[in-house]
This record gives structure tokens, C-alpha cells and sequence, in this order.
């Protein structure tokens, strides 16, 4: 539907980047913020949408209340819910507050589909459909294959920023409401009876809970979904007893993913990594190192600019040699590493 011009609106980046792909595959032109507020700027500024897709919990203006200065503007264009509170009923809360539709999240992609046919390519003239039809009945269908560990790290990344945002926030409420559950309930901090602070505890749980089912990590979803529970029911001793267990495993599995992020990255230097030049650098500084010209080694070592991880560490080794004329030792690793890279 590359005629179709879409905003995704979503306080969490993982979210937006899982919204942002699917829709794509549609050849969308996608537009994304990461408030209520935000959204409202870019349409006081002109633009319209044909669906604007809205996440129906975000701190500071949730979607509904976005939505309501929308529809009090004057904008009727199509405005779609994301939810990942999809429940029984919850079709006339949206409806009645300015919604013309929801989709539940993770992303339904029989629902997203759905809506797109509906929303977007049914509301065109039919030579426009028939064209586009032609089109891509003539495109290598080979185009949309994309580097998948490419994909997958750019999740990740996404992830990491959302979880160690989540994380620092959680670490302050979690101590405060393990300091007022070890005091009398009448001596407890006003902070634990806060319900702007427990809402906010609500909203980031919520966006967590979103995230994690995004990468996968279902259990510590269903935790963070037990929690968003514990929030709405206002129930601080279970939110004492298991936020702090939520933010101690949050910030285990973002150790990991970090690890794996690095993984991701040295795999694609190594992939990248020109091994033919980088045999012809080495023979260049062999040769350099054998007339003992500390200058060439060095400026040769300058000139290999991308390479793996093992690679700098080599390097690295010659040139403290080199810097300590130990000339010798500096052609013995260089030609060690090339017998490993079977140069």
C-alpha cells in the first residue's frame, strides 16, 4: 500500500520498532512519535493520516485523552488503538471515546491486516489498487529479504534503551516501597500512597510487559503483567514483594542482552572484515617490521581502519611491540596471525 501514509504513536521503543517493520512490509510510509503530545504537535502542524495507530497507555497523556484534544480539533481521520489489555468489552471504550477501531499487542497481524484493508486500501479509487497490483506482480519478490541479524540486533538495541530506562526508574519506587513495608502502615511514606506514583508504576510496567513479549522473554511478561494487576488493584504489599524480584531479573536478562548485543556487532565486523586485504596489510607490516621501520608498522597498522575484535587485539600487540623496538616479536605475531587466518 505504498499510497498509504500511517503515525504510530507509542511511548516505548521497542514497540515502535516492531509497529514500524510490520507496517513497512506494506511499503507504508510510516511516521512515528513517542507521545500523546506529540502526536497532537505534528497534526496541529497540517498533517493528516490515514489510520493514526495510538498506544492506549502512555505517561503523562494516555491515548484516550490524546485522542479526545484530536477529535475536539476537528481532525476525523481514522485513529486505531494499540492495547495490550485487550479484553472483553473494551471495543466500546475505545469506540465511545474517539477510537474508530483497536488492535490488540503484541500486534495481531490478522487484526493489523485487517484494519489496513479496511481503513486504507478500500478507502481507493480502484485503477489506483489495480496499478499498485501491477506493480507488484512486477517486483523481484527476493526485495523484502532483509539481513535478519540485522534486524534482530536493532531489536535488541531497542530493548536495551526501553529496559535500562524502566530499570533506573523501578530501582527508586522498588526502594521506596521496600522502606514503607518495613515501617507500621501509619508511618508509611506518602510516596507509597502517591497515585500519581503508582500510576507511572503502572504505565512502565505496562510498556515492559509490551517489550517482553516483543523479544520473547514470556515469563518475565507474565510477571510484569502480575504486577500491572497489583498497580490497578492498588495493592502495595504485592507490589512490595514482587517489583523488587521483577527489577533484579530485568537487569539479569539486560547483562545478557548486552552480551549479546556485543555478539551481534563483532559478528558483523567479521563479516565485514576484508580478510584478503587485511593478509596483504599484514605482509606489508612483516616486511616493515623486518627493516625495522618503526614508522611503516605503525602506519600501516593506521591504514587497517575495520576489523574484528581479534583482529584489533593482534594489532594492538604489534604496535606496543613496535613501541618498544621489539622488532622480532612484532614479525613472529604478525605471521602467527596470518598462518591462523590461513593467509
Amino acid at each position: 500500500m505504498p499510497y498509504g501514509n500511517i503515525l504510530v504513536v507509542d511511548d516505548v521503543e521497542t514497540n515502535i520498532y516492531v509497529a514500524e517493520g510490520l507496517l513497512k512490509l506494506y511499503k507504508l510510509q510510516v511516521d512515528t512519535v513517542m507521545s500523546g503530545q506529540n502526536a497532537i504537535d505534528i497534526i496541529n502542524e497540517g498533517k493528516v493520516y490515514d489510520v493514526i495507530f495510538m498506544d492506549h497507555m502512555m505517561p503523562e497523556m494516555d491515548g484516550i485523552e490524546a485522542v479526545k484534544i484530536l477529535r475536539r480539533s476537528g481532525y476525523t481521520a481514522p485513529i486505531v488503538a494499540l492495547t495490550a489489555n485487550a479484553v472483553l468489552g473494551q471495543a466500546d471504550l475505545f469506540l465511545q471515546n474517539g477510537f474508530d477501531d483497536f488492535i490488540s499487542k503484541p500486534i495481531d497481524i490478522r487484526q493489523l491486516n485487517s484494519v489496513l484493508n479496511r481503513l486504507v486500501r478500500d478507502k481507493q479509487p480502484p485503477e489506483v489498487i489495480e496499478a499498485n497490483r501491477q506493480i507488484i506482480n512486477n517486483t523481484d519478490s527476493n526485495e523484502n529479504s532483509g539481513n535478519i541479524q540485522q534486524t534482530d540486533l536493532l531489536l535488541l538495541e531497542s530493548f536495551i534503551r526501553d529496559g535500562q530506562k524502566a530499570a533506573a526508574w523501578l530501582d527508586e519506587i522498588t526502594a521506596g516501597f521496600q522502606a514503607d513495608n518495613s515501617q507500621p502502615p501509619e508511618t508509611q511514606s506518602p510516596q507509597l500512597l502517591n497515585d500519581d506514583v503508582i500510576q507511572k508504576f503502572i504505565v512502565i510496567i505496562h510498556g515492559m510487559k509490551s517489550s517482553l513479549w516483543n523479544i520473547g522473554e514470556i515469563e518475565l511478561a507474565n510477571l510484569a503483567a502480575t504486577l500491572e494487576l497489583n498497580g490497578r488493584n492498588r495493592d502495595s504489599d504485592m507490589i512490595a514483594e514482587n517489583a523488587p524480584l521483577f527489577t533484579k531479573s530485568l537487569k539479569e536478562l539486560l547483562k545478557k542482552l548486552v552480551l549479546k548485543q556485543d555478539e551481534y556487532r563483532q559478528n558483523q565486523i567479521l563479516q565485514d572484515e576484508d580478510i584478503n586485504d587485511l593478509c596483504t596489510k599484514l605482509q606489508d607490516i612483516i616486511e616493515k617490521a623486518a627493516e625495522y621501520s618503526r614508522k611503516g608498522v605503525l602506519d600501516k597498522i593506521t591504514e587497517i581502519t575495520s576489523c574484528s575484535k581479534e583482529t584489533k587485539a593482534v594489532l594492538d600487540n604489534i604496535k606496543e611491540q613496535i613501541i618498544h623496538s621489539n622488532f622480532e616479536d612484532a614479525l613472529n605475531t604478525a605471521k602467527t596471525y596470518l598462518t591462523i587466518l590461513s593467509c
